[in-house]
């Protein structure tokens, strides 16, 4: 029996969340590690050192909210295999620096004004019907 606790996105078991992710990753190229915790001032967050994703099962009770942080998160991960991870992180901390200094007009969140994290709310946002609808089609939803 599964426990509630152990449901993702309020309708998936741990075994279909990973299901869910292999497919993400599959589609758009990454491989990251997976690894769950309880955090619960985070969704989820993907560590570019250690190429590992890791997913509160606290937080992640909203399909919505569930796949928007994937996706959001798996940009990260695209950029980091397109730059390669030095190249990312070296690039990121220069954006944060650069808006923490004042260089640009209108930035001031080293982290929310960050090109990258600009790109991967953008990136989340186109691509979220189609996993929504992808998910009511392949899987049958427990409410």
């Amino acid at each position: 029996m599964i426990k509630l606790a152990e449901l993702i996105a309020g309708k998936f078991d741990l075994k279909e969340t990973m299901e869910i992710l292999e497919k993400i990753f599959v589609t758009y190229k990454v491989k990251p590690k997976v690894r769950w915790n309880t955090r619960t001032d985070r969704f989820a967050n993907y560590d570019v050192d250690n190429n590992t994703m890791y997913v509160s099962k606290k937080l992640n009770k909203d399909l919505k909210e569930f796949l928007h942080t994937i996706l959001h998160e798996t940009k990260h991960a695209i950029d980091a295999k397109k730059m390669g991870k030095k190249k990312f992180i070296k690039a990121y901390e220069i954006e944060q620096n650069m808006i923490a200094q004042g260089h640009y007009k209108d930035k001031h969140d080293p982290y929310s004004d960050n090109k990258f994290e600009e790109a991967a709310e953008k990136f989340a946002k186109k691509n979220l019907k189609h996993w929504k609808k992808a998910l009511s089609k392949s899987k049958q939803m427990r409410f």
